[in-house]
């Protein structure tokens, strides 16, 4: 049994979407892995119910050449609605990137992004994709809301609840903190804690079908594997059932527009259930979806053909001639945008101030991974997701531990502690409750491995004052976390300000590995990016401005003799940059 409602009801409802939007051609791009190829096979199966079509794409993430020979297929198929199926914020920001690239990207088209990626990681995108990105769709399961009777009959409950009367079922290593139901339940707990806690309840009923009352015989197992039952309830992600494959009916699935104007949003649009779509505003059109490019017009699903004319008048020289011109001058700018693409691209790697270049990654030969990403699932994840997927981008040698990724055995924590050379740690609501949390804490500072703590201070997102956090904090801990000595890394929201953000982590992570343990002044940067609060406020005209000065200084040291010769280098030079 699953109360995670599963693909299907997901495809479903897209492909209801689009029929409403009158789409009748739709361009799915896929990873060619099970996920992909078994959502793509959904996509299909539901669209031909609805009357959309749907045209295929598969990219594999290992190929780059094929990756944008695909891409170059995707724009050549005059298509202007489009679905990823991607799995990490990392391939995602490919397939815009690319996408912006071949010009399917902004005002006529249409993105949705699948449920494969947490809808939160979308801001990590390159911030120069925001324009044109904003406006995508995010589609997934509606797990519950703070509107559902049942969840706020559950939050009202909560205070209520007493450790001991659960804590006396519990193993030693399972047990409850006592401040465990003093937490105030918010937003964050209605994602995967609401599910957990309907698939237990699911669970106990069935156990109570298959075994009524007495002891439990020797073959309970067997009998609650083999044993169908109806199952039926009113539970916290609303009314759970089961069909005859075990998978969930009654499966409820969410639309959000993603928004990039005045910092991130992912504002909900609608629900659908029971086969049809409920949208705010009780129409499509009154929901206030934005499409992409900030568009309010309904893109078509393909481009219209182009009219060749079909006139025999002759063509002149003078025409034969403007042509040639034109070809070449859009060459010219073609050449430039693509030589602007490749410096963007390198200018994402990190750089140490010392040397001007990338570092070198080193491991010792008992370390699997740079660093080992603590952090509280329901509060926390989307924003290691976002960490991770930057320290890629910046260093891409870096190795990562994030459990969605390469958790194997959840008793096995201690151990992938041991193999990382740095631990941050981020602290977002409900951390120190944890009890998976604890354990990573504690046994990174019982072997004295290096720390980094990331500091989520926005309560909408499953943040806490930095107060909160010490008052939790247990007292074992308390010296070692927040010692005066430590500094903490705050984490914002606003693209720019994690990027500062994301230089001290990374700086954290070489202090901790073989080659830059000894440096004791280690200072890195992003070329082109804003590594302080004054550089991040800076206007787009002051931007444009720096920039245009940094080309000046570069064609002055290479090329003096094509300026005037009161331009001498020493009158442009970085420091007055």
């Amino acid at each position: 049994m699953r109360t995670i409602p599963v693909d299907r009801a997901v495809t479903t409802a897209a492909c209801n979407y689009w029929r409403e939007e009158g789409y009748s051609d739709v361009a799915v791009l896929f990873v060619s892995d099970a996920y992909g190829e078994g959502f793509q096979k959904l996509v299909v199966e539901a669209c031909s119910r609805t009357g959309t079509n749907i045209v295929s794409f598969a990219y594999s993430t290992t190929d780059t050449f094929s990756f944008e020979a695909q891409m170059q297929r995707v724009a050549n198929a005059n298509l202007n609605v489009f679905l990823a199926v991607t799995l990490g914020i990392s391939e995602a920001s490919f397939i815009l990137q690319k996408a912006s690239e071949f010009g399917i990207l902004g005002a006529g088209t249409s993105w949705m992004f699948a449920d494969g990626i947490f809808g939160e990681s979308l801001i990590a995108i390159d911030p120069e994709l925001h324009a044109d990105a904003h406006g995508s769709l995010y589609i997934s399961q509606k797990l519950t809301s703070e509107e559902d009777a049942a969840w706020s009959r559950f939050t009202a409950d909560w205070p209520s609840f007493d450790t001991a009367h659960v804590n006396i079922h519990l193993p030693d290593a399972w047990k409850l903190p006592p401040n465990f139901f003093k937490e105030d339940l918010q937003q964050s707990a209605m994602d995967i804690a609401a599910l957990e806690y309907d698939a237990v309840a699911a669970a106990a009923i069935h156990a109570c079908e298959v075994a009524p009352r007495g002891p439990l015989g020797r073959d309970f197992g067997e009998r609650f594997i083999a044993t169908k039952t109806n199952i039926s309830f009113d539970g916290l992600t609303g009314k759970v059932g089961f069909d005859a494959n075990g998978d969930r009916l009654n499966a409820r699935v969410q639309l959000k527009n993603v928004l990039y104007t005045s910092g991130f949003d992912t504002p909900y649009l609608g629900v659908h259930e029971g086969g049809a779509w409920n949208w705010v505003g009780g129409s499509l059109a009154a929901s206030g979806i934005v499409y992409n490019g900030g568009s309010r017009v309904t893109p078509s699903a393909t481009d219209p053909p182009t009219d060749d004319g079909g006139g025999d008048e002759g063509v002149d020289v003078v025409t034969i001639v403007a042509v040639c011109v034109a070809v070449l001058c859009l060459a010219s700018v073609a050449a430039c945008v693509e030589w602007r693409r490749k410096q963007k691209k390198r200018l994402k790697l990190l750089c140490i101030e010392r040397t001007l270049a990338p570092p070198v990654l080193t491991l010792a030969h008992d370390h699997t991974y740079h660093i080992f990403l603590s952090h509280k699932w329901p509060t926390g994840q989307a924003q290691v997701a976002v960490i991770r997927s930057m320290l890629m981008m910046m260093m891409p040698s870096v190795r990562v531990f994030l459990d969605v990724y390469d958790l194997k055995d959840v008793g096995s924590l201690e151990q992938y502690v041991s193999e990382s050379a740095l631990v941050l740690v981020f602290l977002s609501r409900g951390y120190f409750n944890s009890t998976n949390c604890l354990r990573e804490s504690r046994d990174a500072v019982l072997k004295k491995k290096p720390l980094v703590l990331v500091h989520e201070h926005d309560s909408s997102r499953g943040g806490a004052p930095l107060a909160k956090f010490k008052s939790d904090c247990p007292e074992d801990l308390k010296p070692v976390f927040f010692d005066k000595e430590r500094p903490i890394c705050p984490w914002f929201t606003k693209p720019e300000y994690q990027l500062m953000s994301m230089v001290m982590i990374s700086e954290a992570l070489l202090l901790a590995s073989p080659k830059y343990s000894s440096c004791e002044d280690l200072k890195c940067y992003l070329p082109y990016a804003a590594t302080t609060v004054r550089d991040a406020k800076l206007g787009s005209t002051q931007a444009c401005a720096c920039y245009l000065a940094y080309l000046l200084m570069a064609l002055v040291q290479a090329r003096p003799h094509c300026l005037p010769r009161c331009w001498t280098r020493a009158s442009v030079g970085t420091r007055a940059l």
